[in-house]
């Protein structure tokens, strides 16, 4: 099963969609949050919703809604990608946090004007931040596990065309 590469400073703390997610578009490092990347200046990336975005990697993901809050992306029977939504409040924007099965995941913020800005985040760099934002709230929808390590089905060997 192939891991994360990106540009050689997290090597293995993702899985092959993140890989692929990386290889998709320019990623640049936020400062001060090691793993965490930003697709800067990206116009056409500034308009894609995050269900867009990870519908570029794999062909035929089937979005289910679980609850207001949250939704799982299939292809076919196998559970590929959980989300979860927080809402806007006055000290943030509205954002969808996305994991992977295989390790990693997306977090997409609307802003105001409905510009989305994506983040490309590794599994440490995900965990830091679902752990700074909503720990208890997005554990749960996220399905995480107490170190911090989604729970998806066992039988799932990710297959991404290239």
């Amino acid at each position: 099963m192939s891991t994360f590469t990106g540009d050689g400073k997290y090597v293995a703390d993702g899985g092959a969609y993140l890989q692929k997610l990386w290889e998709s578009h320019k990623w640049k490092e936020i400062k001060n949050c090691p793993g965490r990347y930003v697709s800067p200046r990206n116009k056409r990336l500034s308009t894609l919703t995050p269900t867009e975005v990870l519908d570029s990697l794999v062909d035929f993901v089937n979005w289910t809604p679980k609850s207001l809050k949250t939704v799982v992306g299939r292809v076919g029977s196998r559970l590929i990608f959980r989300g979860a939504h927080i809402a806007a409040n006055a000290e943030r924007d509205s954002c969808w946090f996305f994991t992977f099965c295989d390790g990693g995941g997306l977090i997409t913020y609307e802003k105001a004007d409905g510009i989305f800005v994506h983040t490309l985040n590794t599994q440490s760099g995900l965990m830091r931040k679902v752990n700074a934002v909503a720990p208890i709230e997005l554990s749960a929808a996220l399905q995480l596990g107490a170190a911090g390590q989604e729970t998806f089905p066992k039988d799932i060997t990710p297959q991404i065309p290239m």
